[in-house]
């Protein structure tokens, strides 16, 4: 459970680069318009983010050792897109609980890749068992998930109700309703009790296992994101997260599985899916295509559909690498 030298290095530059890039833009994207801070997602939808799902279907036969077969691959592929269109369902009949539900399986997920991460840098000598890993990735994912409700609740209210809109126009006032209900003061005292319980017990750990390294780059790790998350726009900072933390360190785990540490390779094999995704995103969604936020909330539920079955797979490959229980 490695990450490659050069997929090592290069994403972590991404990632870094990423934030104190922004961070040293943030006067300027402070006042920025939507369509600036939507620059991102929009480069999401064909570099790194949308991509770094498009080759699930083939990750069973390589995880296995086995030859790509059409018939096996076809049925994995229809059962995926089975699975999103039910989802695209559950959005349609009830789009305020949709809208929260992806909220909070995209905080286990992100959570759940950046445990991943951890284990994959060497990162993790000062996590003891399941129960520690468990509670890294709710402080990884509470800090892109988290953190942009507590300090920008306003914008935080207008993504989720453009999100809740795509499919019911009716959708977005009692979505916006909810996520502006939540007082700040009581995110902020959660994340703090959060990071506070990890912080101390990574150092209790950490002392007893003299993993004080791992355990200032963790921290580090979740000191700057917080920082990041808190200051920049949150249409900005989620979709640089997006695409060069979350999709690069998952792309990282995945090449020298699915193409064998080849970038070019694997970005070949996930061309395919990633066009097909575009059109189908494209055709649902074509009449809430309009106006850039509300754009941004039709395209964030196609990846809403696309990611329960990418949770699916990548659930999957965390039992089959013990990603959670083993040493």
């Amino acid at each position: 459970m490695t990450f490659p030298f050069a997929w090592r290095w290069g994403g972590l530059a991404l990632a870094w680069g990423g934030v104190l890039g922004s961070l040293a833009l943030t006067p300027a994207l402070a006042d920025a318009p939507a369509a600036v801070l939507a620059l991102p997602w929009v480069s999401s939808a064909v570099v790194l983010g949308l991509p770094h799902g498009a080759v699930d279907p083939l990750v069973p036969f390589a995880m296995r050792g086995e030859p790509l077969r059409l018939g096996p691959l076809a049925r994995l592929c229809v059962a995926y897109l089975a699975l999103g269109a039910l989802v695209l369902a559950a959005w349609w009949a009830a789009p305020t609980a949709a809208a929260v539900g992806f909220v909070l399986l995209t905080w286990a997920h992100w959570g759940q890749g950046d445990v991943y991460a951890l284990r994959a840098l060497g990162w993790d000598a000062h996590l003891a068992g399941p129960a520690q890993r468990v509670l890294a990735g709710a402080v990884r994912g509470a800090l892109p998930m988290a953190v942009p409700l507590a300090a920008h609740p306003e914008v935080y209210a207008e993504v989720v109700g453009a999100m809740a809109a795509a499919l019911q126009p009716d959708g977005a006032e009692a979505a916006r309703r909810l996520v502006l209900g939540i007082p700040s003061a009581v995110v902020w005292v959660g994340l703090g009790v959060l990071i506070g319980v990890y912080a101390m017990w990574g150092a209790v750990v950490g002392r007893r296992r003299r993993a004080w390294r791992s355990l200032g780059l963790d921290l580090a790790e979740v000191a700057g994101l917080a920082v990041f998350f808190a200051v920049l726009p949150p249409l900005w900072s989620v979709g640089v997260y997006f695409c060069l933390w979350h999709a690069v360190r998952h792309l990282a785990r995945l090449g020298p599985l699915v193409a064998d540490g080849s970038a070019r390779r694997l970005s070949l094999y996930a061309a395919p899916a990633t066009l097909g995704a575009l059109a189908l995103i494209g055709l649902v969604f074509a009449d809430a295509l309009r106006g850039r936020v509300a754009s941004v909330g039709a395209y964030l539920v196609g990846i809403a559909a696309l990611t329960v079955p990418h949770v699916v797979v990548v659930a999957w490959m965390d039992l089959r690498q013990h990603v959670w229980t083993g040493r």
